[in-house]
């Protein structure tokens, strides 16, 4: 696949398993290998029925690290971002993608609003002048980040969502950073995943959307 529209399934994908999370037994007193056997199944179903080849999903361990490297940067994935680029591991093109989207997350206050700018930021980067794998890594990012905010908007205004009671009001984190450890979870999977396939986009999109849902979930 050569169109980037083809890959927006990882934005529905990515709610889904954050869903099914939420059907587990023990839910929400999970385990983090809980919570990544169970993205790992979804993403290698939903790869089969829809034929999209091995996802050649990230292992536990190395899903760890990067959840927990999200994890470690707070509320603004700016300076991770930076670092990322600072690695060589997005170029500078990519890392002015990724700040702007970061922005436009933090501290949102209007769910509607940021998910009208994300979707315009989508189309931005579809014409952009990147390479088709590195325009794809921004691209998920933006619509992991569109579909997140929706998700975790919509679950800390609605009593009856089962994430909604998980936390104590007065303890949970904002409803955007969590949309934050999504996207950023996405992009660290999805770099990842990338290097160890030789660059196959499928294969960075499937861990990306693994790692997104293991750094929001935990």
């Amino acid at each position: 696949m050569n169109n980037l529209q083809e890959y927006a399934y990882t934005g529905p994908l990515h709610n889904h398993i954050l869903q099914v999370i939420t059907g587990l037994n023990n839910f929400p007193d999970y385990t983090d290998l809980e919570v990544y056997n169970t993205a790992k199944t979804e993403v290698e179903l939903y790869y089969t029925d829809n034929n999209l080849g091995d996802p050649a999903v990230l292992s536990f361990s190395e899903y760890q690290n990067q959840v927990n490297t999200v994890m470690a940067q707070g509320e603004d994935m700016s300076d991770y971002f930076t670092s990322l680029k600072d690695e060589g591991k997005i170029n500078q093109e990519q890392l002015n993608f990724l700040l702007n989207i970061n922005s436009l997350v933090v501290e949102s206050d209007d769910s509607n609003k940021l998910c009208n700018n994300l979707f315009s930021l989508q189309q931005e980067i579809n014409l952009s002048s990147l390479l088709f794998e590195k325009k794809l890594l921004v691209y998920g990012t933006a619509v992991i980040a569109y579909h997140s905010s929706y998700y975790w908007f919509s679950a800390y205004n609605n009593p009856n969502d089962p994430w909604y009671n998980t936390v104590p009001v007065e303890k949970r984190l904002k409803w955007w950073v969590k949309a934050l450890r999504d996207l950023a979870g996405f992009t660290a999977g999805f770099i990842v995943g990338s290097l160890i396939s030789g660059g196959n986009p499928a294969v960075g999109i499937a861990a990306g959307t693994v790692t997104g849902s293991g750094a929001s979930s935990k």
